[in-house]
């Protein structure tokens, strides 16, 4: 079943991105240093050094009385138990909120641990929770990656949506010279620009518009979720960016299993109709014939290339 939906573009949505751990905030950061408007931003740390280093204003800090404010030093479990003190402090941050993207990189004890209460306070209060979280690079070493999949398997069970970035699979679209600052660089950007591109599917008026519901439709109770995102230009560069972006190692998997697929497509005044039903046709070929297929479209003059977006859920694994 696919949608093209024309009418209300969620102009009174109100959403929200929060930032757990040191690599949350760094992609709050991100997000804010690519214009956001419209979105609540916050960030929340055990560490107040962390805190005093990032750029947005709406900084949090959570267990001062457990950890003094130096941090959960690597323990999920201290950083479950400082979010669980006071996260009834910080409600009042949530309120009127319609959408939640919680940002973690999971292996830390911050991150991996504050997500779980935060989270489960957030679907309490009725709002979409979309968590947004990355898995350790390998050379971070088993107990990273052992705190992270422990972290993973509770995040899910609570939230709506959990979006899933493999450090591993980002790290094999790199360049062998990349510096280890630019690899998790790489991972900031890539979360906010995707984070961004489904706020923008919401938030923005296109030639194809998306209303709230058919957003939550997709993502209400849909287990894990893959992303990716891939460009093209010149001849073919439709079929080119389609078939890129479900190949990408970012999405890995076979997505005929999908319940739900959202996707935004941006490209320049010049994008043909035969483009956009070309991508729209791949995509249900590749899909489940019953999956709820969701597409926004908008263009970009700035842009030469043909953009897509991709956003498949209802996995379990």
């Amino acid at each position: 079943m696919i949608e093209h939906i024309d009418f209300l573009h969620g102009a009174d949505v109100s959403i929200a991105v929060a930032g757990l751990g040191g690599g949350g905030s760094n992609v709050v950061d991100a997000l804010e240093g690519k214009g956001l408007s419209g979105v609540k931003t916050m960030v929340f740390n055990t560490d107040s050094q962390a805190l005093l280093k990032t750029k947005t204003k709406n900084r949090y800090q959570v267990g001062d009385k457990l950890t003094k404010g130096l941090g959960a030093g690597a323990n999920p479990e201290v950083g479950y138990e400082s979010m669980k003190r006071d996260i009834d402090s910080h409600a009042h941050l949530l309120e009127d909120v319609d959408m939640i993207f919680v940002v973690a990189c999971l292996g830390g004890g911050t991150g991996s641990g504050s997500s779980i209460p935060f989270i489960e306070k957030c679907r309490k209060l009725g709002i979409l929770t979309v968590a947004v979280v990355t898995l350790p690079f390998t050379f971070e070493g088993k107990r990273r990656k052992q705190i992270a999949d422990q972290a993973l398997n509770f995040i899910k069970e609570r939230a709506d949506t959990t979006v899933v970035l493999k450090n591993d699979n980002l790290m094999s679209t790199m360049k062998r010279d990349t510096s280890l600052k630019a690899a998790f660089a790489e991972v900031d950007h890539f979360l906010s620009d995707n984070v961004s591109a489904v706020i923008d599917l919401i938030r923005e008026p296109g030639v194809i518009n998306l209303d709230f519901a058919d957003i939550t439709a997709i993502l209400r109770d849909s287990n894990l979720a893959f992303m990716g995102t891939a460009y093209s230009d010149g001849k073919n560069r439709a079929r080119k960016a389609v078939v890129e972006v479900i190949e990408s190692p970012l999405i890995q998997r076979d997505i005929s299993n999908a319940s739900g697929v959202l996707m935004n497509i941006t490209g320049p005044e010049d994008m043909k109709l035969f483009e956009l039903n070309e991508i729209s046709q791949y995509i249900q070929e590749k899909v489940d014939p019953d999956a709820n297929i969701i597409i926004g479209t908008t263009t970009d003059n700035s842009i030469k290339v043909i953009k897509v977006m991709l956003l498949v859920s209802g996995f379990d694994e």
